[in-house]
């Protein structure tokens, strides 16, 4: 009698906190048995859901975070002291009967059935808004953290109707300013442009897409103590938890990049040398305009371009790796001999001086190149006086080595050795003259079959 009194206190115990729970808001909840078989289903689970008891019994895929749902409740050991106690069984996602997904927090408890099984509550807290709103404000971190992380830390933010609502720590320090109003005055803050192209540019910007980082450029801006600072101006439209349309303004100060670069564009303007700078790629950066008249080209088919592109066929291949070599060592300096290609296609030949430079970081090194091309063909015509033979016209045993020699090989190659029969007889017969003759019909024959990108060499007499 007095087992059955305490059986029915823990179970009126156990059933008054159930009670309690639903009533405090979370009556969305199924029941089950300790074979985890459904006992009960809430109207409210079934408003939420559409599964009834009968069609969420046959449901497997209930659970769309885990592929075995029983792996989700952690049920509680049996015994009398976890009877009525509430277990967190956090946060995952359900499908419901058409399809759709929602967000929902569960718990569970223990409690003692009328017969006096124990029985095993889960309810079911539809936080899927919450989480929407949640991912809103992870969604504007995001979008704030990709200017950020671009090196943008000095930036404003203003309303649909261009009103500065905020501005950064590092934004005030730049600009010099203690309040926003200096913010809103954009005739005043925007000192190289006149309120009619801004008003055009915020109407373009209008149209941008969400999220989109759009680069205005350079701009320079007044600050509070009158100083004038160039920067870099970007835009990103996003929006806040409420769905306002918001606007983040962000400033990379480069007043000093842009007066190096001015200074650069002066020197090489006015300079005479020969100048190039260019990126650690090999990308044109800037050229004097010297280099510009003396090749025939424009500054814009020149900037932006890799250098190596100009380089004579024969020179890209070695260029290519010199440059790595040049760039994955130690060394500052590098001095080499180049042929480069003009506007009309002519060879010319250059010394090339490549130092790093340790000053920009807009360019990583500058070219100085001296215009070698009338040496380089006086060397020719000497080197061919001595390299070519003067009877055929072929080059000599000495023209052979020079451009076969092993370091000047690049690739594998193949020779054929000619000799040509009982030539002293055609001397001792019919003379030299006749000889000669031969030789130089037997040279011409030769060219005539060889490719432009061949040679003929004659070794010694009949060779």
């Amino acid at each position: 009698m007095l087992a059955r009194m305490i059986g029915q206190l823990k179970q009126n115990r156990s059933n008054d906190r159930m009670d309690a729970y639903i009533r405090n808001g979370v009556n969305a909840y199924v029941i089950k048995d300790i074979d985890y078989q459904n006992v009960f289903v809430s109207e409210q689970f079934t408003i939420m859901t559409g599964y009834d008891a009968e069609t969420f019994s046959s449901a497997t895929d209930f659970y769309v975070d885990f592929e075995d749902k029983k792996r989700l409740v952690r049920r509680p050991p049996i015994g009398d002291e976890v009877l009525g106690a509430r277990i967190d069984l956090g946060i995952c996602k359900i499908r419901c009967k058409n399809g759709s997904l929602k967000t929902v927090h569960r718990y569970s408890r223990l409690f003692t059935g009328p017969d006096g099984n124990e029985l095993l509550l889960i309810a079911f807290d539809d936080v899927t808004d919450l989480t929407s709103e949640r991912d809103k404000i992870n969604i504007l971190k995001k979008r704030s953290e990709k200017i950020l992380e671009a090196g943008v830390n000095a930036f404003i933010v203003e309303d649909n109707n261009d009103n500065v609502l905020y501005a950064s720590p590092a934004a005030m320090e730049l600009f010099k300013s203690s309040s926003l109003s200096q913010f809103g005055d954009s005739e005043d803050f925007y000192i190289d442009l006149d309120l009619e192209v801004l008003s055009s540019f915020r109407a373009e910007l209008a149209r941008a897409s969400e999220a989109k980082i759009t680069n205005w450029g350079a701009r320079k801006i007044r600050c509070g103590d009158g100083s004038i600072v160039t920067v870099d101006v970007s835009y990103s439209w996003f929006q806040d938890v409420d769905e306002n349309w918001m606007l983040m303004v962000g400033f990379t100060d480069v007043t000093d990049l842009v007066e190096e670069r001015e200074f650069t564009n002066s020197l090489l303007s006015s300079s005479s040398a020969l100048i190039i700078t260019q990126t650690r790629d090999g990308v044109i950066h800037s050229v004097s305009q010297a280099f510009v008249d003396l090749m025939g080209y424009e500054r814009k088919d020149l900037v932006g371009k890799d250098l190596i592109n100009f380089y004579h066929q024969e020179d890209q291949k070695p260029g290519a790796a010199s440059r790595n070599k040049f760039l994955n060592r130690k060394t500052q300096e590098l001095t080499i001999e180049r042929r480069l290609l003009d506007a009309n296609k002519q060879t010319k030949t250059f010394i090339l001086n490549i130092r790093k430079s340790s000053v920009s970081s807009v360019y990583d090194s500058i070219l100085t190149l001296s215009d070698v091309t009338a040496a380089k063909e006086a060397e020719e015509k000497l080197n061919r006086l001595v390299e070519v033979d003067e009877l055929t016209g072929l080059f000599s045993r000495r023209g052979l080595n020079r451009r076969f020699g092993f370091d000047q090989r690049y690739e594998d190659l193949g020779m054929y050795l000619i000799d040509l029969d009982h030539f002293k007889s055609v001397n001792d017969g019919y003379g030299h003259d006749a000889g000669d003759k031969l030789l130089k019909a037997t040279a011409n024959a030769l060219k005539s079959q060889t490719r432009t990108d061949g040679n003929c060499f004659r070794l010694g007499g009949e060779e």
